[in-house]
């Protein structure tokens, strides 16, 4: 988290292991959700938690969150950052030593 003025400038949000998250699709960790056919759909845990963190940054609905998620994922994409509703949002990599952690950020 990054404080301009006494204000959130910019929020990151990162798992310890993307890989593992990813690999979790257990409703009880990450939900479900419904496809444009209206079928259940279950969520990983990154993916839910990728949602709520773009939903809430952003403000818009998760339908659209999830539709963001999806092209920020997108290996054309790249690791931005993108500008969506004012705020610039991309990847966010730390650490070194092959122990880095992946995440999204947020940054107005």
């Amino acid at each position: 988290m990054e404080l301009r003025q006494g204000v959130i400038a910019r929020l990151d949000f990162v798992f310890d292991s993307m890989d593992a998250s990813l690999g979790r699709s257990d409703l009880t960790y990450g939900g479900s959700t419904e496809d444009e056919q209206g079928r259940r759909v279950p969520l990983d845990e990154f993916t839910a938690a990728g949602i709520v963190f773009l939903s809430e940054s952003l403000g818009v609905e998760p339908l659209r969150a999830r539709r963001m998620l999806s092209f920020l994922l997108a290996p054309e994409c790249g690791l931005g950052p993108h500008r969506f509703a004012g705020v610039n949002v991309g990847w966010t990599i730390s650490g070194a030593n092959g122990g880095r952690r992946y995440g999204l950020s947020a940054e107005i």
